[in-house]
């Protein structure tokens, strides 16, 4: 399995042509010390992302306890998040949400990104599923990029939301709109395993390396 492989069989209609740089492969689960050590690369594209119309970064993670189960995918996006919040100080894990549409964003190096993984834990009927391969892809993905290619510059708008979640339900893949067209990107970080199921509140996890 490739990004490429990836690329090509999502339903994404911003996929095909994305412009992407070269990912990064982080090889161990010690997600602080591995994040920091290519911090100049992520700060690198997150400031060069607006201006050369970037569209995402990809990180692999080789370890395949990583994505394995969606317990082991919502620890380690926390770690993820963590490690980020810490190395580049641009925004802070709230512990709770009371309301899943207060409006909160991640960001690095003050440009706000969507994230989306895909893991050995989906099936073939999820959006998020990475045929077979063992690694989990997180891309993150500058809300600039979405900017560039919405036909009114609206990167959220509830129509575009509206349009990608079907162009994957026709696929067999659905998006749960009642998720997907929520306010608050923090919920959204860790897709559901299967449709119709509850919000994955991964801001809870303990923090702990597995």
């Amino acid at each position: 399995m490739t990004i490429s492989d990836i690329i090509k069989n999502t339903k994404c209609p911003f996929a095909k042509n994305a412009k992407m740089v070269d990912p990064i492969v982080v090889d161990s689960l010690d997600l602080f010390h591995q994040i920091n050590s290519v911090k100049s690369l992520i700060s690198n594209f997150f400031i060069n992302a607006p201006k050369l119309k970037y569209d995402a970064l990809c990180l692999i993670f080789t370890d395949p306890l990583f994505g394995d189960t969606i317990e082991h995918l919502s620890q380690n996006t926390y770690n993820f998040f963590k490690a980020i919040e810490v190395i580049f100080n641009d925004f802070k894990v709230p512990e709770e949400i009371l309301d899943y549409n207060d409006i909160w964003w991640p960001s690095i190096e003050n440009e706000r990104f969507f994230l989306v993984s895909f893991a050995s834990c989906y099936s073939k009927h999820s959006p998020r599923f990475n045929h077979g391969d063992q690694s989990t892809y997180f891309f993150l993905q500058p809300v600039s990029s979405f900017e560039n290619h919405a036909k009114d510059g609206n990167a959220v708008s509830d129509e575009l939301r509206i349009k990608i979640r079907d162009l994957f339900s026709k696929h067999h893949q659905p998006y749960d709109g009642s998720i997907s067209c929520l306010k608050n990107e923090l919920v959204k970080m860790v897709h559901p395993l299967h449709f119709g199921d509850k919000i994955v509140q991964w801001w809870k996890a303990t923090g702990e390396v597995i």
